[in-house]
């Protein structure tokens, strides 16, 4: 089929990460991270539209360590995949918590994938 109603657009156009899967699987035993990648573009009318690109995945390696930086760019500390494998656990259980005490602002949701496709272990 033909092209149709093109047009020049003038913009803004960057990478981000959307989603954020932690896997935690008992069998087999794997710990990762997938960073679901998105393309966001901003039109000079404001509009804006989001594609999903796909994602990244790391195997948790509690002894490699990265950078934490804070929103303005600047380096705060060094952290280990270890912490944060322990914040992550700990946000998870505290989350569960209110949950289960009905806290206004928390709620149960189906699988949350948000469109990552995760390998079959």
């Amino acid at each position: 089929m033909p092209d149709y109603k093109e047009s020049t657009v003038t913009g803004k156009q960057w990478h981000r990460f959307g989603d954020v899967y932690a896997c935690n699987n008992y069998s087999p035993r794997r710990q990762y991270i997938v960073y679901g990648e998105q393309v966001a573009q901003e039109f000079a009318d404001g509009s804006l539209q989001v594609k999903k690109l796909g994602g990244i995945r790391k195997e948790f390696a509690p002894g490699d360590t990265f950078t934490v930086y804070a929103p303005d760019g600047t380096p705060l500390r060094e952290m280990s995949e270890g912490e944060l494998y322990l914040a992550l656990a700990s946000h998870a259980m505290h989350v569960a918590g209110l949950r289960d005490a009905a806290a206004p602002n928390v709620r149960s949701v189906g699988y949350p994938m948000g469109g990552i496709t995760v390998e079959k272990e």
